[in-house]
């Protein structure tokens, strides 16, 4: 997990190139939340992806993806990131700090 000061395309498209490296790979498919840095805009419901998009997937091979609109159940982790980040990441590291300095 990583985090951002800013929802940009260049920040946005640095972590994709940091999730191929942390994963040694391309995957042949990205599929990524609709988000506005990574579109032109919504076409029938099909999202048009930006240029500068384009050019990444092209030069790495893959195909980019994005989630279907007003649909949790395909973003998955994307819809709830801060109560995923409270709940499984930071809970336990609070329980196990106290845990630590019992008594």
């Amino acid at each position: 997990m990583r985090f951002a000061t800013n929802e940009t395309a260049t920040t946005t498209i640095g972590f994709i190139a940091e999730a191929f490296e942390e994963i040694g790979g391309v995957p042949d498919k990205v599929l990524a939340d609709r988000m506005g840095c990574l579109k032109v805009g919504v076409v029938a419901n099909v999202v048009v992806p930006t240029p500068m998009y384009v050019r990444y997937a092209t030069h790495y091979e893959f195909a980019p993806d994005f989630c279907h609109g007003a649909d949790p159940e395909s973003k998955g982790i994307v819809e709830n990131l801060c109560g995923y980040a409270q709940s499984d990441l930071a809970r336990p590291l609070w329980t196990e700090a106290k845990i630590r300095h019992w008594p």
